[in-house]
């Protein structure tokens, strides 16, 4: 997760899902012609396998 992310989210390519005190996910994704394509997706550790928030 290299990415710059802050422009990420202003160019609407990542979303991030907060937790309130901590950030829960990430998703980045990309529009494409026919197809949306998925960069990269983050879940924290103790979120992960539960469904949602």
């Amino acid at each position: 997760m290299l990415g710059d992310y802050a422009a990420l989210i202003r160019a609407g390519e990542a979303w991030v899902l907060d937790g309130g005190e901590e950030v829960v996910g990430v998703i980045v994704m990309r529009p494409a012609q026919d197809h949306l394509c998925v960069g990269n997706v983050a879940v924290a550790p103790g979120h992960q396998g539960i469904g949602e928030v």
